[in-house]
């Protein structure tokens, strides 16, 4: 008989745990990362308001457009999209320039860096989003992450930009 409650209360757990985990916990995630864009996006606006980007200038409209697309489609990146949009990129001949050349393309060297800064931190918000509304990258994250603390696996780090700079170029080009 006890053996039953055991089993109903794993049940009901799991079954608390998924709603949780698919419900709220996804929204949580998601309005977190786009708090992250905005207070970005408005460090872009007042980097143009102290006029050290010109709000007519490409590099300033592009990098809004960046940000708002961020904004606006980061409930949508998910892991599996994020793959499947890797491997469509490599057929796309027409991609234009990347929010990389456009950082590169601001003259002064102050700005850019806090430009690039920036664009940065609304990624890095992006990749945790999509890794935490993530079950697969959760528990990957719950396996190597001890790993990592003990010495391993250093090249990680490494990676993770590698996976940032492939966010910043999906968004680029949503539609």
């Amino acid at each position: 008989m006890n053996n039953d409650y055991d089993a109903l209360f794993s049940v009901v757990s799991l079954a608390g745990i998924v709603a949780i985990f698919y419900g709220p916990w996804q929204k949580l995630c998601a309005d977190y990362c786009r708090q992250i864009i905005f207070e970005q996006r408005e460090k872009l606006f007042d980097l143009a308001a102290d006029g050290k980007l010109e709000f007519d200038s490409g590099e300033y409209r592009l990098l809004r457009s960046f940000l708002e697309k961020t904004i606006r489609f980061s409930h949508e990146l998910t892991v599996y999209r994020f793959i499947l949009h890797q491997v469509s990129l490599r057929y796309d001949s027409d991609r234009g320039p990347s929010v990389g050349d456009v950082l590169m393309a601001i003259e002064d060297r102050d700005t850019r860096k806090e430009a690039t800064m920036i664009i940065k931190k609304s990624s890095r918000a992006l990749v945790t989003s999509m890794g935490a509304r993530s079950l697969l990258v959760l528990a990957f994250v719950a396996i190597v992450l001890p790993i990592r603390q003990l010495g391993g696996l250093t090249g990680l780090s490494i990676k993770m930009r590698r996976v940032e700079r492939a966010v910043q170029h999906e968004v680029e080009h949503a539609t």
